[in-house]
């Protein structure tokens, strides 16, 4: 019972680095929206960037069902202090 609560808590982990990535990088990619060299690049950009907030729901919600708390996806997406957050260019 034991190695499977530590292997949930390492899955958990390993998934939240990839979300706060994913999230991250959608935010940059959103950031450039309307500033693109042309228009068709600037949709391609923000269409990328919205892709990858639809990963980041995803993948909250898995964590969210790994943590077996009442959490919801904006919970673990904005509700948490700076240094819990993941990121590898954090």
């Amino acid at each position: 019972m034991e190695f499977k609560e530590q292997d949930s808590r390492l899955r958990g982990n390993y998934i939240l680095g990839i979300a706060d990535n994913s999230l991250i990088l959608g935010q940059r990619l959103g950031e450039l929206c309307g500033h693109g060299p042309s228009l068709e690049t600037d949709i391609a950009l923000t269409n990328m960037s919205l892709d990858l907030f639809g990963q980041v729901r995803s993948y909250y919600q898995y964590i969210a069902q790994l943590s077996g708390e009442d959490k919801s996806e904006d919970d673990i997406a904005f509700l948490r202090l700076e240094r819990d957050y993941k990121n590898v260019l954090l």
